[in-house]
Parts: C-alpha cells; structure tokens; sequence
C-alpha cells in the first residue's frame, strides 16, 4: 500500500519538478517551516499525537480544571426540584408562608396553621429545612 505523499512525489518526479521549485511555491513560510516540514514527510520528527486524560493528569496533578477518573463534579441542575407534601409524601406545589410547611391540598391548610412549632420544627428538621437560631 502506497502513501499519498509517495504518489505524489513520484508524479513530481516523472514531471520533473524538482523539490526547489516545490520550496518556491510557499515563498509566505519561513525556510525552517520548510524544513520542518520535509523532516516530517522524511519521518525524521514524530508524528503529533494526542494525549490521552491519564498522560495530562500526570503532568498537572494537582489541576482543578482538569476532570480525573475518580472525581467528576457535575454542573448546577437546572431541572426544577420536585416537592413533596411534609404530611402525606404526595407532590405539591403550596407552601405555608408562615410556617414553611407544605401541603398537598386546601383542605390541610387550616391543620398546618395549628401545629405546635415544636411539632413543625421536627416536620422541617426531616426535610432539613429547618432553622436553628441561638
């Protein structure tokens, strides 16, 4: 199997076009761009490759913008978060203003409105939503 790079240099050849003149055709690059350039087509220089998360991770350990293997933290969620009813576990949407308790319907508004507050403090410390002042 041929290379590109062989077809064509063997299509120069039968031509006649010689190297200087290919030199010629990129007067804009420098004469060590030029070189470079041939020593790669030679094989002279290897080949540039790709690194690998294993081979950047050991040349900046301590990184904190480089993910690794065993901690990756995710981004802030966007979703919204879903809320649950301190009294039966169902989904709602309503909210005790005053206590901070939530509720599945109207119909348990008026018992939120009469709990003790050490009876909503427990409510909230099983959410963990409650406040400890001291």
């Amino acid at each position: 199997m041929t290379k590109k790079g062989d077809v064509i240099s063997r299509l120069l050849q039968e031509k006649g076009v010689d190297e200087e003149i290919l030199e010629e055709s990129f007067p804009f690059k420098t004469k060590e761009w030029v070189e470079l350039r041939h020593k790669h087509k030679r094989g002279g220089v290897g080949a540039k490759h790709t690194k690998n998360l294993k081979q950047i991770n050991a040349n900046d350990p301590n990184s904190e913008q480089i993910g690794s293997y065993n901690s990756i933290d995710g981004g802030i969620s966007v979703k919204k978060p879903i809320k649950y009813c301190d009294f039966t576990g169902f989904h709602t949407q309503y909210q005790d203003p005053k206590t901070g308790l939530r509720y599945f319907n109207a119909d348990f508004f008026p018992v939120v409105r009469q709990i003790p507050d050490s009876v909503r403090d427990d409510y909230l410390a099983i959410r963990k939503a409650n406040i400890v002042l001291r």
